[in-house]
């Protein structure tokens, strides 16, 4: 049994960014995922797993991995991937559960080509 938490700032430093993201935490949400909105902004990009961590600039996304220079490095320390994860539910017990809400046809379009413009950018 696999227990997956992600932590994201309620509201980015990027309005197309966060409407974009929509689609996707609803099919996280449905797949069990937990989804956490800190009240903050958080830039950070790190995950944690048994006691291994993966922190750094990159973006999992087309124009992060393909584009731009972007930097990742692995840590396989354990005290170090516990810190890291303290670090993040901390974040977590700040944060607010994100509830799934069904969206209207529109909203599902507009959302889709919010998607389509973002990966244009």
């Amino acid at each position: 049994n696999v227990s997956v938490d992600i932590v994201l700032p309620a509201r980015s430093n990027h309005v197309l960014a966060d409407q974009a993201r929509n689609r996707a935490l609803r099919e996280l949400a449905a797949a069990g995922v937990a989804i956490w909105l800190t009240p903050g902004m958080v830039h950070a990009k790190a995950l944690v797993f048994d006691d291994v961590a993966l922190t750094g600039s990159a973006n999992l996304d087309i124009r992060s991995l393909f584009l731009n220079f972007e930097l990742s490095m692995v840590l396989y320390e354990p005290s170090v991937a516990g810190q890291l994860a303290q670090w993040i539910e901390a974040l977590r017990d700040d944060a607010r559960r994100y509830q799934a809400q069904p969206v209207s046809m529109m909203r599902d379009l507009y959302e889709g080509a919010v998607l389509w413009l973002g990966f244009q950018l």
